[in-house]
Formats: C-alpha cells, sequence, structure tokens
C-alpha cells in the first residue's frame, strides 16, 4: 500500500448475543454488562456439563454466548414475512449485518468494498444438525424399525425435536 491509499470504514453491523447493531453492543460495554450468560440450553448443554471438577467430558461453567433474539433489520424482516429470506441462521445474521453496515453508506460505480466475516462455532448450524439428523435417519431406522420403509421418516422426526436448525433438506444450507 503507498502513502496516497485512503481507507475508510464507512459501514459497520453486527449480530451478537444480546446486541444486534454497534449501539447495543457499544451501551452493554459501557454498562458492564456481560455478553456471555447462561441463558435458556439451546444446544443440550446440559449433556456436556458437570458440578463434578474431576469429570474430564464435560464443562463446569454453564456461562456462554447464545445469539438468540436477533431483532433483525427491518429489511430482513419484510424478507423473512414475504419468505424470501434465506434459510440458514448463519446467512441470515450475515445478512442483517450487511445490511446494518450499509444502511447508511452511499457507495459510488468507483469505490472498492470489501466484505469480511468472522467464523464462529456455529457458522453452519444448519447443515451440521441437517446432516447429523439426515445421516442417523437412515443410519439408525434399519436398526430401530427393522425393514419398515417408513423407518427413516419416524427416526427424522425424532431427531428434529432435538436438533431443530436441521430442517428436512441439508442441500439447501450449503454455501
Amino acid at each position: 500500500m503507498n502513502e496516497d491509499t485512503t481507507i475508510a470504514i464507512v459501514g459497520m453491523g453486527l449480530a451478537l448475543p444480546r446486541a444486534s447493531s454497534p449501539e447495543e453492543l457499544w451501551s452493554l460495554l459501557t454498562r458492564g454488562e456481560p455478553i456471555y450468560s447462561g441463558q435458556p440450553d439451546t444446544i443440550g448443554f446440559d449433556d456436556f456439563t458437570s458440578e463434578d471438577p474431576d469429570c474430564v467430558v464435560s464443562s463446569t461453567s454453564r456461562r456462554f454466548g447464545a445469539l438468540a433474539d436477533l431483532a433483525g433489520h427491518p429489511r430482513l424482516r419484510h424478507e423473512t414475512s414475504a419468505g424470501t429470506a434465506p434459510v440458514s441462521l448463519s446467512t441470515r445474521w450475515l445478512r442483517h449485518s450487511l445490511l446494518q453496515a450499509v444502511n447508511t453508506t452511499t457507495v459510488r460505480p468507483r469505490d472498492r468494498c470489501h466484505f469480511t466475516v468472522g467464523v464462529g462455532a456455529t457458522s453452519m448450524l444448519n447443515l451440521e444438525e441437517a446432516l447429523v439428523v439426515e445421516t442417523a435417519a437412515h443410519q439408525l431406522a434399519e436398526l430401530a424399525f427393522g425393514g419398515d420403509p417408513d423407518g427413516p421418516r419416524r427416526v427424522r422426526e425424532i431427531l428434529l425435536r432435538r436438533y431443530p436448525h436441521a430442517g428436512p433438506h441439508p442441500q439447501r444450507f450449503l454455501p
């Protein structure tokens, strides 16, 4: 980069636990409120925690950050009600952040833009849960229901109660 290059950050959007905008995040930080908490179990957390500090396959901490009640950018809320919003939760969060970042930004034809996305532990939650459900539905159906042709559907229904982000078709969540 030469000395004549100017960089300006003109838009910012985010989706974090307890903050759906940079302003909300700043408010949390200035009030000293924690972002991480012991929110409702959305990922089967009870299966991985133990009060016994000697238990080697679990955590003794119940604090984590869950992106639960994302307000959503007004345009994304409209797309959701119209049925045109992305299916994947991760893609919705990214779309919310992008719409928020460009909300007050004017881009001219000669402007060069870059969109950077941070990867998190749940970046492919929908796809991962869908793959678990579909794989298990076919593998467990034989064990649970013998040769019953309706077995995979029955197993899938049971697993979808445990993996609610999966949905019926994993290919919908592929990037």
